[in-house]
């Protein structure tokens, strides 16, 4: 959501194609470079599909040679990503008459072409939430979006995240374009490459609603239900008497009460009912439609996921917030460390409100912790350390982190530029996207992480400087542990990898 309801569609300032474009073409320019040279490296170190690529390479492979009917039960995702990509590579094959478009070298570049596409995007949403800011630090707030480690590192292998936060980001922009028609189809099909972007779409839904709502009553209106207590309360004190010092008996006659005023116009249900149903039809009629297409879905297919269904059930995972907040919090730190002072206050001067959230994630830590058997068995990944060293190790370090995880969600709401109303539809659309996950993967924190990073409102030097920092040098600890430090099991001759 933009900063306020008026600057949603405030049009950018007009400027020569040059002039507008020159920051980000130096980004893209630089981001291209350091990505194909890195691209190289992978291929040429694991040429072969790996982990999740030896399910969606031959998938991909299978729809560029037609067979749509062929599907491997193993996957979890709808086809988007492969129809997307088979369906461009037979495109380029004809043009440029190559040997095999679906190879796993060309699919692991396509996903790195998306993922340059994915910057362009991000710079566009950034300039929008910050149309004052100069064009060089948009573009280097949106190169270190684009770098965020997670989503970095898989943008050089033939997994769907690339192409599935593509379709999220394009839903976003053309949402703050007010193409709401445009929006919520690219919506549906970032469902139609991963299901549970699903949630996403409703952020977008409601938020257009909202949207209606504040530019017709004004962001009060949210306050309604507080507001209209107070009010009741006010005009219903009933007046003091006061005894006469002279006799005891006597008493003054109380004055009449005078009827409060309502502190702001406050509309009636019809009134709000009208108000939205004037726009629903260009505005959230066509979310519906998609939630509508996707409640069918699940219905007909039992499940939110596609196969491997008793591996990926839904459940609550309430630790998740924490978990999202600790990788949020690390990879933002140098807007958290800069901006400390300020949250700090935050949380000192609504200390009920502190105390209360870290009361209700301590006792949802305590009486709910699930653990997915992928965790403690598969030391590929970092969440198997992470795990094992700040969490398993004793019971009590799962609440260590506790203030933690506060901080971080204070830092998020007061970093957010946006407005207040819409702070908890992200909070929400963010807490329903994750909890429901029983596996800790920090690639299901993508979309909440950028979806909140882009709202940044006037980044500082500094911030932008040790940000990219920060991510070079996890990216480049990353990959050379991926590519340089292999591994194999003792029942295994295959060659493990280190990855997110």
């Amino acid at each position: 959501m933009g900063a306020a309801a008026g600057d949603y569609h405030k049009p950018l300032p007009a400027r020569s194609f040059l002039t507008r474009n020159y920051a980000i073409v130096a980004a893209l320019l630089f981001y291209s470079a350091a990505s194909l040279i890195i691209h190289g490296q992978v291929n040429r170190i694991q040429p072969g599909p790996y982990m999740d690529e030896i399910f969606h390479v031959p998938q991909c492979q299978k729809y560029c040679r037609g067979l749509y009917s062929e599907w491997d039960p193993k996957i979890t995702t709808l086809p988007g990503t492969y129809i997307v990509t088979s369906t461009i590579m037979r495109v380029f094959n004809n043009l440029l008459e190559s040997g095999d478009p679906c190879s796993t070298y060309n699919l692991r570049a396509f996903n790195l072409g998306v993922s340059a596409v994915n910057l362009i995007l991000i710079y566009l949403i950034v300039r929008h939430y910050n149309p004052e800011l100069s064009l060089t630090k948009c573009a280097f707030s949106a190169l270190n979006i684009a770098t965020f480690p997670v989503l970095y590192f898989f943008s050089f292998l033939y997994y769907t995240d690339s192409i599935s936060t593509a379709f999220l980001l394009l839903m976003h922009y053309m949402f703050l374009r007010g193409r709401y028609g445009y929006s919520a189809l690219a919506g549906g099909y970032s469902v139609f490459t991963r299901q549970t972007n699903i949630v996403w779409v409703l952020y977008h839904g409601i938020n257009s609603i909202l949207e209606v709502l504040t530019r017709t009553f004004g962001e009060k209106i949210f306050l309604y239900p507080l507001e209209y207590r107070k009010y009741l309360m006010g005009s219903s004190q009933p007046a003091k008497v006061k005894k006469s010092k002279r006799s005891k008996s006597s008493t003054k006659r109380p004055k009449p009460v005078k009827p409060v005023k309502p502190p702001f116009h406050l509309p009636s249900i019809p009134q709000i009912w009208r108000a939205c149903g004037d726009d629903f039809g260009d505005r959230g009629c066509n979310y519906v439609l998609v939630g509508v297409s996707f409640l069918v879905f699940v219905i007909y297919n039992g499940s939110i996921v596609v196969g491997d269904k008793q591996a990926h059930q839904a459940t609550l995972n309430f630790p998740q917030i924490g978990y999202f907040a600790l990788i949020f919090g690390i990879f933002t730190s140098p807007f958290l460390l800069v901006r400390m002072k300020t949250v700090l206050k935050k949380m000192v001067y609504f200390p009920c409100n502190t105390l209360f959230f870290t009361g209700i994630l301590t006792a949802l830590i305590y009486y709910n912790s699930p653990v997915h058997p992928y965790i403690l068995a598969d030391n590929r990944h970092y969440t198997f350390y992470i795990w094992k060293r700040f969490y398993e190790r004793a019971y009590w370090l799962r609440f260590v982190w506790i203030p933690f995880y506060m901080l971080v969600w204070v830092f998020i709401i007061t970093a957010m530029g946006v407005q207040k109303v819409y702070l908890f539809t992200y909070v929400f659309c963010t807490c329903i996207n994750i909890i429901p996950q029983l596996l800790m993967e920090f690639r299901y924190f993508i979309p909440g992480y950028l979806y909140a990073r882009m709202t940044f409102r006037d980044p500082s030097w500094i911030e932008l400087v040790l940000e990219f920092t920060l991510n070079v040098l996890i990216n480049v600890a990353t990959l050379y542990l991926f590519l340089h430090k292999p591994f194999k099991w003792p029942d295994s001759t295959d060659v493990q990898r280190f990855m997110w």
